[in-house]
């Protein structure tokens, strides 16, 4: 299944257990569930089409390229050059939708990523690492939304629940990026 076809299935699943086999839903709550669901997924679709209209301006503007580049020649060294692309890679998470940042800022990091010699699999798991923390930090994290809704608490009660995990997360960035083993066993063990 595609996630969203996995998605489906289980609210379908959900609702069909919920009415037959626990019996604790009943049709007429389905109105103010859909209702619910519907204000929450608008959130959330607000917020990443406003990050997918944000990437198509830096991308015409050419804006990723002009990052890559003040990076190279800021430093030459390759620990504080890692550690600049995971800064950068952590902003742009916490500002844009995973797909849209994906697809404007990794071509314009790839050359950069291959002059550093970084094993391209190391590369992708570094990016997506690193996005995927920025998904649930402020100031836009897409889950932090999510979360609001489905958790009935303010961003600032998620936000402080939240932190902990964005350190580890951050921590484990900062091991897969200087580390590069912990990524390519797997791949190495089945002869990429």
């Amino acid at each position: 299944y595609t996630p969203t076809e996995a998605a489906t299935i289980a609210v379908f699943y959900a609702i069909v257990v919920g009415l037959f086999v626990t019996k604790k839903l009943k049709l007429k709550h389905m109105p103010k569930i859909l209702f619910d669901s519907a204000v929450a997924s608008s959130v959330l679709m607000l917020v990443v089409g406003m990050a997918t209209a944000l990437s198509r301006i830096l991308t015409i503007l050419q804006i990723p390229q002009a990052i890559a580049n003040e990076l190279t020649a800021f430093t030459s060294n390759k620990i504080i050059l890692l550690l600049l692309l995971n800064l950068l890679l952590l902003f742009v998470g916490c500002l844009m939708d995973l797909g849209a940042a994906v697809v404007m800022f990794v071509p314009c990091l790839l050359p950069l990523a291959e002059q550093l010699g970084l094993n391209l699999v190391h590369f992708g798991a570094m990016v997506t690492i690193n996005l995927i923390i920025g998904f649930f930090t402020p100031p836009v994290g897409v889950c932090l939304y999510v979360g609001t809704s489905v958790g009935n608490v303010t961003i600032e009660e998620l936000c402080k629940v939240i932190m902990p995990f964005v350190v580890i997360g951050i921590v484990l960035a900062l091991i897969v990026t200087f580390v590069p083993a912990v990524t390519l066993w797997l791949p190495t063990m089945m002869g990429y």
